[in-house]
């Protein structure tokens, strides 16, 4: 899957992240190294996936679909308390549809338990 951002410091932290002669560690400003770990391992889940729907129908990966300030938008569990947030480029009337989305936005990691709070790490 192809990934695109609508925040130029999401882009930057999560490219320099992916990158594997990477040695800035720009993220670690951010975040502890485990949960970083942990969301270097989400990207490349993401990365590998061939589309949205694998996504969806693959529950080990902790994907559920937000709700209240976030819906629209899918998360990924890096640890107990906080999530990586996508949202798929294009939205589709019918579950199936989502076959032919292979673009995300990456929103960011948050501390998401509804109810309009949230801890935003990487905004």
């Amino acid at each position: 899957m192809h990934f695109l951002f609508h925040n130029d410091l999401v882009k930057e932290l999560i490219n320099d992240l992916m990158d594997v002669s990477n040695t800035k560690k720009k993220i670690l400003k951010f975040m502890s190294y485990d949960l970083a770990r942990n969301l270097k391992n989400r990207c490349d889940v993401l990365k590998a996936s061939p589309h949205f729907l694998f996504l969806l129908n693959n529950p080990i990966f902790h994907f559920e679909q937000l709700t209240n300030n976030l819906k629209g938008y899918y998360s990924l569990r890096l640890n107990k308390n906080y999530r990586l947030i996508i949202e798929p480029k294009h939205i589709y009337t019918m579950v199936l549809e989502y076959e032919k989305c292979e673009e995300i936005y990456i929103e960011g990691v948050v501390d998401y338990h509804g109810k309009g709070k949230n801890n935003w790490l990487i905004p």
